[in-house]
């Protein structure tokens, strides 16, 4: 199954003009209309809203002891709380300045701006800052001709062995820019594929491509579907591509990991090349519950560091991206997953339960070089202690039977998993694995100093807990087992994160044994 070849390469470079100019065409096309964008960004903040409405054009600025008892939208300009507002403030292509006796007693939501805060100002709700695009491409459709709406239209979380190449670096969504050891840089273009179910675009077609500057490749994807339903959209659909894969989306997200590579050569995602293509169906149920089911012919193959290029690497050289189990893999893949998180409120409060299995057997044909089935368990819990408090947790467990390939395998260690132990430190067939963080800002939990230069942070305190193990499905409950309890690997740890959770420097040391240093990372993305 090798694609390659002068002729292939002429068509993707084709392809890739082709997309580029259909991407400008569709963002040019798409202008401002700030009537249609406070319709949605209304319809989407305040539908639940008991409180009139204010509305205001231009620069608005309240007086200190002023006090609005609605919820508040701005548009087209400038918005300076310096009493109290009641209600929920949208601002929209403006920017929103809360003053030092500012209060916001509902949510603080700004669009096409920034939030800016001082010392002493409050803000009950949440804080969120958007594009104006978000409503009208992607969380929430706007049509004027039809006014029919939709959420969700791709909400995603992360899904094991099955990467997602819409998730990926983008100097915005419909560009494509990464950098890593078996590619170094990355460019390429898409065609999102939104779920909208409207009656009026009920085929869609996505795809993008891109190329690998120093492993000269083209990587490509391309798929049509067919959505079926108004409410409890249904979506059949066909897609052949040539990815370069991983299984570590959920450790590390790309940008995040694009950043390291770059600026510190370091590169946190293992890869491997995966080629063919894959039938499959999407049920959605009441936009909490998603069902997908995918068959899939792919061929798996090994890649190669090909750059040890970063700005501040110094003398340091990347990980070797390690070998992989090559070979013709037909599986089938399903997950069902449930998510009562309020969507453009984040991860503050809500559950997500996923359940993931994946099955390769030679019944599902001759040539299948492949013969398991692996199993993952996933249910996170996001809690609300007080206005300034969450206590999030997370319980993960994996199990297989018969041979794993090693592209397949669960890893253990360092990011998003035991943080203060080294990254992938612990392999095996199954896994458990358990993360509590609680998150508080402490300018307003604790009394006395630490509150004076810690206002623009949260602070956390975490606890992560996991084991790896070679159990086959059948005796998982051996983890259970008092003799095997030194399985179980465990650290503490303290970590300051900026409001928005943008950026997080974590101090984690091990509990297990004694003596070992601190662990010290800096994320751009909470850990779960």
């Amino acid at each position: 199954m090798n694609y390659r070849g002068p002729v292939l390469n002429r068509f993707l470079l084709f392809l890739t003009l082709a997309l580029c100019i259909s991407v400008t065409a569709n963002v040019s096309a798409q202008t401002k209309n700030l009537r249609e964008i406070r319709r949605a960004a209304e319809d989407k903040y305040l539908s639940g809203s008991s409180k009139k409405t204010e509305r205001r054009s231009g620069d608005y600025v309240q007086r200190t002891g002023d006090t609005v008892d609605a919820d508040l939208v701005v548009t087209d300009g400038n918005v300076e709380i310096n009493g109290m507002v009641r209600g929920t403030v949208i601002v929209i292509d403006g920017d929103l300045e809360v003053g030092r006796r500012g209060e916001i007693r509902g949510d603080a939501i700004v669009i096409s701006g920034n939030i800016i805060r001082r010392t002493g100002s409050v803000i009950v709700g949440d804080e969120i800052q958007t594009s104006w695009r978000s409503l009208v491409r992607r969380g929430e459709r706007v049509d004027i001709r039809t006014r029919y709406t939709s959420r969700r239209s791709r909400s995603r979380d992360w899904d094991f062995g099955d990467f997602d190449f819409y998730d990926e670096t983008g100097i915005d969504e419909d560009f494509i820019f990464r950098y890593n050891r078996v590619e170094g840089l990355f460019l390429g273009a898409r065609l999102r594929n939104d779920r909208w179910y409207d009656p009026n675009y009920l085929l869609n077609v996505y795809g993008e491509v891109g190329y690998g500057f120093k492993s000269d490749a083209w990587r490509y994807l391309a798929g049509i579907e067919r959505n079926f339903f108004y409410e409890n959209g249904f979506s059949l659909g066909f897609k052949v591509y040539d990815l370069t894969d991983t299984d570590d989306e959920w450790r590390i997200h790309g940008d995040e990991n694009t950043l390291s590579a770059i600026l510190l050569k370091e590169d946190f995602r293992d890869y491997y090349r995966r080629q063919g293509y894959s039938i499959y169906f999407e049920q959605r149920i009441e936009d909490l519950v998603k069902l997908n089911f995918e068959y899939r012919v792919d061929l798996h193959e090994t890649m190669r560091n090909e750059t040890n290029w970063s700005l501040f690497g110094g003398d340091k050289t990347f990980s070797l991206n390690p070998p992989v189990t090559e070979g013709d893999m037909k599986s089938i893949y399903a997950n069902i997953s449930l998510d009562t998180r309020d969507y453009y409120r984040s991860r503050k409060q809500g559950w997500i339960i996923n359940l993931n299995a994946e099955m390769s057997s030679p019944d599902l044909g001759d040539d299948n070089d492949f013969n398991f089935e692996r199993y993952i368990f996933e249910v996170k819990r996001y809690q609300p202690l007080s206005r300034f408090e969450n206590l999030n947790m997370r319980l993960m467990a994996g199990s297989s039977r018969n041979a794993l390939p090693i592209q397949r395998q669960f890893y253990l260690g360092g990011l998003s998993s035991l943080r203060a132990f080294r990254h992938k430190e612990f392999c095996g067939t199954s896994m458990l694995l358990g993360n509590v963080e609680y998150t508080f800002d402490p300018s307003r939990v604790l009394v006395g100093p630490p509150n004076w230069f810690l206002e623009d942070f949260n602070m956390i305190l975490f606890f992560d807990i996991g084991a790896v193990s070679n159990f086959k499905m059948d005796d998982f409950s051996d983890f259970f087992d008092s003799d095997n309890s030194d399985l179980f690997k465990h650290n503490v740890g303290v970590g300051l994160s900026t409001h928005d959770e943008g950026f997080r420097v974590n101090f984690a040391w091990r509990t297990d044994v004694k003596g070992e240093e601190v662990r010290v990372t800096v994320r751009l993305k909470h850990a779960f």
